[in-house]
């Protein structure tokens, strides 16, 4: 009888170990095929000039939810290699989202863009659309929500400090309104960039907007990989757009690409 029990524990010992064994082998399998293991094929296969490897690799982080502005910086610079500019200026739009004051992003964007004909032409630009983008086009939507947060505080602060330790009024009402210009700011923007998440697109390849959206209708003007447009609405595959130059029409949807639709 002492015998069986011993067999039998002897049994379950070995299942456990052999679950164990397995389940520390599955593991190791799943953190071989992680984000930051992929990230890493994708550099080697970059630096052996593999790119269509590279962003085989670099997609495979974006399908387990893993997103960020290097990732995005890196697929930019392989679809560049590659010479398709609009896929790089896209993953450039992308990557800025999260990191927008890195200088070789910024350069490598701009770089992109002198490549193609976009047009750029904004009517009737405002200064203080032209001051909101100098001072607060270089943070991403998490610095300018804390931003705001902190300028709400240091009001509360001032309100506090001009109870108990006596400031002056005029010195209170022009710490307020400094605040307060700087909270529009920051608000305009924020409001600006959410209004815009669905909504912008780059056009990946050459294409033509057409007058209506079938493809016997009558061409309205032409579209340059890498220009970013406004996306009004869409029917059956096809998007009616919108340039920068305010002028609008349709273009075959799997011409576009949405910045935002991670």
């Amino acid at each position: 009888m002492a015998m069986k029990v011993y067999k039998t524990h002897f049994f379950i010992y070995l299942v456990i170990s052999l679950m164990a064994f397995s389940g520390l082998a599955a593991g190791q399998e799943a953190a071989a095929d992680g984000p930051r293991d992929f990230f890493v094929k994708g550099n080697l296969s970059y630096k052996d000039g593999q790119y269509a490897q590279a962003i085989e690799h670099y997609d495979k982080i974006i399908q387990k939810g893993k997103v960020s502005g290097p990732l995005f910086y890196n697929i930019g610079n392989a679809y560049f290699k590659m010479g398709k500019i609009g896929k790089a200026i896209l993953n450039y739009e992308r990557a800025a989202r999260f990191i927008p004051r890195d200088h070789d992003l910024r350069a490598n964007h701009q770089f992109a863009l002198s490549l193609t004909r976009t047009v750029n032409k904004e009517k009737g630009r405002s200064f203080f659309a032209v001051i909101k983008k100098g001072v607060v086009g270089h943070f991403t939507m998490n610095e300018i929500f804390i931003a705001l947060y902190l300028m709400l505080l240091t009001a509360g602060l001032a309100h506090l400090c001009a109870l108990y330790f006596c400031w002056p009024k005029k010195l209170f009402r022009n710490c307020l309104v400094v605040l307060g210009l700087f909270f529009l700011l920051f608000m305009y923007e924020m409001i600006g960039r959410v209004k815009a998440l669905d909504h912008l697109s780059i056009v990946t390849v050459n294409a033509h907007a057409r007058f209506e959206p079938r493809e016997e209708a009558t061409t309205h003007f032409a579209l340059n990989e890498g220009e970013k447009v406004k996306v009004l609405r869409e029917v059956e595959g096809w998007s009616k757009i919108q340039r920068a130059d305010e002028k609008a029409g349709w273009i075959k949807s799997g011409k576009i690409e949405r910045i935002t639709q991670f």
